[in-house]
Formats: C-alpha cells, sequence, structure tokens
C-alpha cells in the first residue's frame, strides 16, 4: 500500500540506506503511476457511457 511505501521509505533514509530508498521510490512510483491510469482509463470509460 501507498502508506507502507512511505514508511519503508522513511525507514531506509533514517538508516541512511541509499539503495534500499531508491528501490522502494521507484516501486512506489510505478504503483503510483498505474493506479493513475487506471484511474484515468476508468474515468474515459464513465465519460463514454454517458454520452452514448
Amino acid at each position: 500500500t501507498v502508506d507502507a511505501e512511505h514508511i519503508k521509505l522513511f525507514d531506509y533514509i533514517a538508516d541512511c540506506d541509499l539503495d534500499g530508498a531508491v528501490k522502494i521510490l521507484k516501486q512506489h512510483i510505478s504503483n503510483v503511476k498505474e493506479h493513475a491510469i487506471i484511474s484515468i482509463d476508468r474515468i474515459n470509460k464513465e465519460k463514454n457511457s454517458k454520452t452514448i
């Protein structure tokens, strides 16, 4: 989840673990992008179904 990713990121930074922080941040950005695309697709489908 997003909260879990934030906690992991904080922990890596607090531990000065740059590699871990970079890894979790890349994963987090990828997950956010994926969910944004899913949300945009859903919104577009809803718009299209209302206009037909």
